[in-house]
């Protein structure tokens, strides 16, 4: 039970302006005071698109959301020429009891409904950028359907009634991505009284809980402000307007503000999170390509230095033969302007157009990554960008080093901002673009609290957990105590002064200590963890890709390889147990784990060698 001074300690940390803004918003939304509650709708009439002029223009066509959608990247669904039902649970059936009421009176978390994301995920509107491609190289039917989608969506959500309206961020997604359709439609600058009118509605929505967004300081803050900056400069192009003018003015204070503040100099971002990164780093490229679609006024250098860091940190976590990255941080499904149909875990279109945008560098040769960039009508540079075989990033706790195929990834505690899974001295393994040694990633926000602690622990990380008890004990769903600081952390070099390993240690609130020491010599990767303090023992564990994993003696041996682990005291376990990781925003399947433990203070050393 975590006792009432640490919470307020925890609560205190998330820094006194956030706890007032977040206060007064909820006071005044229970007493029924706050402007957004007293909203007057917009009256939308008429078509949102037209056909285009011009017809196959473009050789990269996306075919999602044809016959077929995914919901989160990979959930199957059949797509009919009739909308979906927008307030529904599309997995279980289940839906609002009261679809129209007010969207404040909705509880975020409804047991009856069940995960509140799954009827948002189709309200995101996501579905728009390939309809409007297949529409823009003449396909009517395509066509047809978005403008049914839109109106059937408009009908059956009421302005500021039901789920669908009650998040900021989810009103602003849909104006990315509505923006985004018209410019693949190449309307955006003449866009319909629809579209306006739709629009409005949304910004409407927005503005009046920008500061709430921000005391979250995560990727709502700047989701929200860059679609007031879109839909606020879309709806001047009618004419000068104050109210419009004032979004816009305000929208771009709070975008510079974001950026500052989320975004560290070394390029890691507020929610120590892979998946969220893209995310930020998505919509920040769609503002400035909005931006010079319409020759707006440039972002401040600061903005373009922290965009360009924010971009490379992205880069170097990526695989570039897949795409794929560590599973690090939490990982909701989110992902914005999906062009081409590369697989959800597939980062590459993401860095190649903020790479282009915010580095004038292409990072890959020519692949259906490059599609944003040809919808778009963005040149790709001829100069690659190259990235180092070694990267630290010390303001958000990260880690890069490469050895010929060979990279591994560790996450240290460096806690400016709070954390949301026990990943202290994590470390992922990479080999040939495969991810052996691996994070779990975060299955679901509303499974229950089995499995938001499970996907969080120490225990679905490859690391040290002493005591059976977690270094940052959990008070909320989102929330951690008793935040870690690493001690020290240092590349390791070899006698030519190359970049060989990493090192890196921590003392929690008890007095536990972990030193890990991280090393990649040939075709072998050396782990030793230094581990004392502790009361009863230290628990190690290795989280391996699925393979065909079996125990001989003290080696764990595979088809990808073989993990020995010694150390200098009794090893009191060595088993091969089951674990779980979770790919994607609500899957949730089996690998194998290693487990090792010790009951009194220990070197432990980890080799692990491929083939």
């Amino acid at each position: 039970m975590t006792d009432i001074a640490t919470k307020f300690g925890t609560y205190l940390a998330l820094g006194f302006k956030n706890l007032l803004r977040v206060a007064l918003y909820r006071y005044s939304l229970k007493i029924g005071c706050h402007p957004v509650q007293s909203l007057t709708p917009i009256k939308i009439e008429g078509r949102f698109f037209v056909p285009t002029q011009s017809s196959n223009i473009r050789d990269i066509l996306s075919e999602n959301w044809s016959g077929t959608g995914k919901l989160f990247g990979h959930i199957p669904i059949k797509i009919a020429d009739t909308a979906p039902d927008w307030t529904k649970n599309i997995l279980t059936g289940a839906s609002i009891e009261n679809p129209l009421k007010p969207w404040w009176k909705i509880a975020d978390f409804d047991p009856a409904v069940g995960d509140i994301k799954i009827i948002w995920e189709l309200s995101r509107w996501h579905w728009l950028l390939p309809m409007a491609q297949r529409a823009r190289n003449g396909d009517i039917h395509s066509l047809n359907r978005m403008n049914n989608w839109l109106l059937d969506w408009n009908h059956k959500n009421p302005q500021y009634l039901g789920p669908n309206w009650k998040c900021g961020q989810e009103a602003s997604i849909r104006v990315i991505h509505l923006a985004t359709a018209a410019m693949i439609m190449d309307s955006h600058q003449e866009p319909s009284g629809a579209v306006c009118a739709l629009v409005e509605a949304h910004l409407q929505r927005i503005a009046p809980t920008l500061l709430y967004a921000a005391a979250q300081d995560n990727n709502h803050g700047t989701s929200e402000a860059v679609g007031l900056f879109i839909g606020a400069s879309w709806l001047l192009t009618k004419g000068s307007n104050r109210r419009f003018t004032n979004w816009l003015k305000t929208s771009r204070k709070h975008i510079e503000e974001r950026v500052d503040r989320l975004i560290e100099p070394d390029g890691s971002f507020s929610q120590y999170s892979v998946n969220y990164h893209r995310m930020m780093l998505d919509s920040l490229s769609i503002a400035e390509v909005w931006r010079g679609k319409f020759d707006l006024p440039p972002f401040s250098d600061n903005f373009y230095s922290r965009v360009a860091a924010a971009t490379i940190w992205l880069a170097q976590m990526t695989s570039m033969g897949n795409g794929d990255v560590p599973n690090i941080g939490a990982n909701d499904g989110a992902q914005l302007i999906p062009f081409a149909d590369t697989s959800y875990r597939d980062y590459r279109p993401t860095v190649q157009l903020a790479s282009t945008l915010f580095l004038g560098r292409a990072l890959l040769a020519a692949g259906p990554y490059d599609s944003s960039l040809k919808w778009l009508d963005i040149a790709k540079p001829e100069q690659p960008l190259e990235l180092s075989d070694h990267f630290l990033s010390d303001n958000g706790g990260y880690a890069v080093f490469t050895k010929e195929d060979a990279k591994a990834i560790v996450r240290y505690p460096r806690f400016r901002f709070r954390p949301s899974q026990n990943d202290a001295l994590h470390v992922d393994l990479w080999v040939k673009g495969l991810n052996i040694l691996r994070d779990a990633g975060t299955y679901s926000y509303n499974e229950g609290d089995e499995w938001i602690d499970y996907f969080g622990s120490g225990e679905a990380h490859n690391t040290i957990v002493f005591d059976g008890e977690e270094a940052m004990p959990r008070i909320g769903r989102f929330l951690l105590a008793k935040r870690l600081q690493t001690k020290e952390r240092a590349f390791v070099s070899d006698g030519n002064k190359n970049i060989v390993g990493f090192e890196a240690s921590y003392l929690d609130y008890k007095k536990r200590y972990h030193h890990r020491t991280v090393m990649l010599k040939g075709r072998r990767m050396e782990v030793v963890d230094t581990v004392g303090g502790f009361s009863n023992q230290a628990s190690l564990r290795w989280r391996f890709a699925p393979d065909n994993w079996r125990v001989k003696g003290d080696r764990l041996i595979g088809s990808l390889g073989e993990m020995h682990v010694s150390a200098n005291v009794e090893l009191s376990a060595f088993n091969l147990e089951r674990g779980y990781e979770s790919r994607h925003y609500l899957e949730k399947t089996e690998l194998p784990v290693l487990h090792v433990k010790v009951e009194s203070p220990a070197i432990i050393t980890s080799r692990f060698e491929w083939n």
